[in-house]
């Protein structure tokens, strides 16, 4: 089997605060856009966000890109950092109205986000924002309560994201 494998970085994927490693061992940019038919996808580096979420050079290409991409059948956004959670404890991270207005403006299908454990999605003004957080792969525990993978399928204009575990044991963590 041949798949398309697509990375981002990610907090951890950082040296000192630099990504030249992650560019380095993957072969990409911390930012980059691809199409996969009709539909336009579009990966930032969120990785060392501040306040802004992405810096100044990021939103200009974001801009860009998105208006280059205007007639795509769907436009989906992928990044580390959480943009949405609607967890009802913990830290609730507020959607920068900047990048938001982009994604209506250029319609958006879906902005999917990571960096969190739990999954949570919620629709705001036609956008489905996806908190997609993994983990629980070495710990048994942790594995239970946790999702390691989502399916994702696209067709005739709806979106169906369903999330998925991996049963581990403590033999197999040996």
């Amino acid at each position: 089997f041949h798949y398309a494998y697509y990375t981002i970085p990610g907090d951890q994927d950082l040296f000192n605060a630099d990504s030249s490693i992650y560019k380095e061992y993957s072969g990409r940019k911390t930012w980059y856009s691809f199409n996969y038919g009709s539909m336009h996808f579009i990966a930032l580096d969120t990785s060392g966000a501040d306040a802004r979420f992405i810096d100044e050079k990021q939103m200009e290409w974001l801009k860009k890109d998105l208006e280059t991409f205007r007639g795509s059948n769907a436009v989906f956004v992928v990044f580390h950092r959480p943009f949405l959670s609607t967890r009802k404890k913990g830290v609730v991270y507020p959607v920068p109205e900047n990048i938001h207005k982009l994604f209506t403006e250029y319609r958006v299908k879906a902005v999917f986000s990571g960096g969190d454990k739990s999954y949570n999605s919620a629709v705001y003004d036609n956008v489905m924002y996806i908190q997609a957080g993994c983990s629980g792969y070495n710990d048994e525990k942790e594995n239970r309560r946790s999702n390691q993978f989502y399916l994702v399928n696209y067709m005739n204009g709806h979106l169906d994201v369903r999330p998925g575990k991996v049963a581990i044991s403590k033999k197999e963590l040996k």
